[in-house]
């Protein structure tokens, strides 16, 4: 089959001077009133050329780094692939495409990852973040995502090869990550506002980063503060190809370097940490640093803590001499100690008490997807939480008396929450409608009476968690909107009223089962706080708190934080079984909480409704800001793009506030 390349240069625009280089199968010529164009020789008279595997300008191979597989949308036949990767002066965007209509199509980067319609309507408008006027790729300026049109041959198969040469001003080009590309039915004519009249989406497909395949979860340490210390954090294990990646977040740790080890017994029980026994060393070698070639396999050095009492650590370590088998360390603990490590004394480094312990399990069978985790945290200071913007109304579809239960929807970039009073206070009663909130377009999940819902959370699998205080059980909602009931009964006896609920990385439901809607009926001997394991298992973690109300858990999964009608935050260290430990008291409020959640650093956002704020609290049990609103708060979940936008459900209104750091979408 004849191919033909077409090539021409782009003057500056939003990326700077640009080369493109379309490779048609069977195209046609270009037409001569495009006098900028030129045809090159023929490259199908050399048939060890193909001009879209080759690099252009004389690059080495390029590094791939974002990629898509476009799917057929509005009942076409349409597919292909796109990649983008970065070469040593620019970016070059490779498109393939088969199944489509012989002709022009247009080609554009959307501004959402969103391809869920069936007519990719759902991808939103053309990426333009700099808000200029849609154009062709011939003009300086245009939208971001303008790539002009793909032509396709009469057997259906196109592509497209676009350079785009790096230039002051240009783009952050990993931006893309997360947009949506778009095929077109028809012909960009380049001037048509707002899209150049393109027609139908017949192709989506959502951009994602490239790169080598993600390294494999061995394990995960909750770490639990001993010898009187107030240390806690997590620390993750991953397989490399040469070894381990070890990264730790610790807080409540003092200033200064502390030893980390990995120790040879998986038992935390002992008060000073003395149960989880020496140092894992399985090739019986002596200690040392963490870069020797022989050395205990558990030496991981020290960890520095800074003024605030956290500390990060994340290093790549080779196989020590004489051991391979990272995945044995399952079953082990982790010790963090009260001094440093000098590396040279045996048979431990001299590095005192041991302050922290977490056994380290296995990975999760059914993770939980979460915003962000604390390897990737940004760093935020207390400080910075003391000037918070005010909170802003977002309008309501219609009077809505009592909203609860605020829940992001990360796939869909939507809101949902429940309302069960009218804004009139009739119809107030056990049962709820929920609603949507997608961009500015309301929608009602479902109807008042359908569900009984308070708390809503979402699991790993994109099910929607109810807490059916009307019902008296926990239940998952699925997409069809069928409901399947979670938990219901404890010891043979119905639930009271469940409240609010969270579900962590292991699959592990945490609810609050409180007797406000109870009423008459039967139900538990006590308000508690429960769980629920993935083989439906329902256990009780605390039968002693009055009212246990908001509930939410850190996103590494390690501690559980429970509000009350006692004025008290409590907390729970979650073990590597599921269960739940008490663990004091974070803080006492002075007043009656309502619901929970948490950012990436550990920070608590409890709503306070008589004081209409919601309160931001620190892991080490300071209160570090308020959000103040109008009236009674309810609920809290982060949600946005960024997943650092504050969604607070009232009293009959809706607030959102955009702050510095992500957090928990319920």
């Amino acid at each position: 089959m004849k191919t033909s390349v077409l090539t021409f240069s782009i003057a500056a625009s939003l990326f700077g001077t640009t080369t493109f280089m379309f490779s048609l199968s069977g195209c046609v010529p270009a037409r001569p009133d495009k006098p900028t164009t030129q045809l090159k020789a023929d490259p199908s008279q050399n048939p060890t050329q193909d001009p879209v595997q080759q690099p252009t300008g004389g690059d080495q191979t390029p590094a791939e780094f974002a990629k898509t597989t476009l799917t057929a949308k509005s009942a076409s036949q349409a597919s292909g692939t796109v990649s983008f990767l970065k070469e040593a002066d620019g970016i070059r965007v490779v498109a393939k495409v088969s199944g489509a209509a012989p002709g022009k199509h247009g080609f554009h980067i959307h501004e959402k990852g969103d391809c869920s319609a069936a007519d990719a309507t759902s991808a939103g408008g053309h990426y333009n973040p700099a808000q200029t006027a849609h154009a062709g790729p011939q003009d300086a300026v245009r939208h971001a995502g303008d790539l002009g049109n793909i032509e396709v041959a009469a057997d259906g198969s196109g592509s497209l090869d676009v350079k785009i040469a790096s230039a002051a001003g240009a783009m952050d080009w990993s931006q893309v990550v997360g947009k949506a590309v778009i095929l077109h039915a028809a012909e960009d004519d380049l001037k048509s506002q707002p899209v150049g009249n393109a027609g139908a989406r017949i192709a989506c497909g959502v951009i994602d980063a490239a790169g080598p395949a993600p390294e494999q979860l061995l394990g995960e340490a909750n770490l639990q503060s001993k010898s009187g210390s107030s240390a806690a954090g997590v620390v993750k294990f991953t397989k490399s190809s040469s070894g381990v990646r070890i990264v730790a977040n610790v807080a409540g740790v003092p200033a200064g370097i502390h030893a980390i080890h990995i120790h040879e017994k998986g038992d935390c029980s002992a008060a000073d940490a003395t149960s989880a026994g020496g140092h894992f060393n399985p090739g019986a070698a002596a200690h040392a640093g963490p870069t020797a070639a022989t050395r205990h396999a558990g030496d991981f050095g020290n960890i520095t803590i800074d003024a605030a009492g956290k500390g990060q650590l994340d290093i790549k370590l080779a196989d020590p001499a004489g051991f391979s088998d990272w995945a044995s360390i399952a079953g082990k603990a982790v010790i963090i100690h009260a001094a440093a490590d000098d590396l040279t004394t045996q048979p431990t480094g001299n590095a005192g008490a041991r302050i922290a312990c977490g056994v380290i399990a296995g990975p999760a069978s059914t993770p939980v997807p979460t915003p962000t985790d604390a390897a990737t945290c940004p760093a935020v200071s207390d400080d910075l939480f003391a000037s918070i913007p005010a909170a802003t109304e977002i309008a309501l579809p219609k009077p809505l008396g009592f909203l609860e239960g605020a829940l992001w929807l990360e796939k869909e970039q939507a809101l949902m929450f429940s309302a069960w009073t009218n804004a009139d206070g009739t119809d107030n009663g056990p049962l709820s409608t929920i609603h949507k909130l997608k961009d500015t377009t309301w929608s009602v999940f479902s109807e008042r009476g359908v569900f009984a819902s308070n708390g809503l959370a979402v699991d790993s699998n994109g099910e929607i968690l109810a807490a059916m205080h009307g019902t008296q059980d926990v239940a998952r909602i699925a997409a069809d909107g069928t409901k399947k009931v979670v938990a219901s009964k404890f010891n043979g006896q119905n639930l009271n009223s469940p409240n609010d609920l969270t579900v962590t990385k292991n699959g592990v439901v945490y609810f609050s089962d409180t007797s406000y809607s109870r009423g008459a009926r039967p139900g538990q001997p006590v308000t508690g706080v429960y769980g629920v394991k993935t083989d439906g298992t329902v256990f009780l973690i605390d039968g002693e708190r009055r009212q246990p109300n908001g509930i939410s858990a850190t996103l590494d999964g390690s501690t559980l934080y429970v509000g009350s009608a006692e004025t008290n935050i409590y907390r729970y260290k979650i073990q590597p079984d599921g269960t739940a430990k008490a663990d004091g008291t974070l803080i006492d409020l002075k007043d009656e909480t309502d619901g929970l959640t948490v950012d990436c650093q550990g920070n608590v956002y409890a709503t306070v409704p008589l004081k209409h704020n919601v309160t931001i609290i620190n892991p080490a049990g300071k209160i570090i800001g308020t959000i103040p609103v109008a009236v009674n708060t309810t609920n809290v979940a982060f949600g946005g793009k960024d997943m650092k936008t504050l969604f607070i459900t009232a009293a009959g209104k809706l607030y959102k506030v955009d702050l510095k750091v992500p957090g928990a979408p319920f």
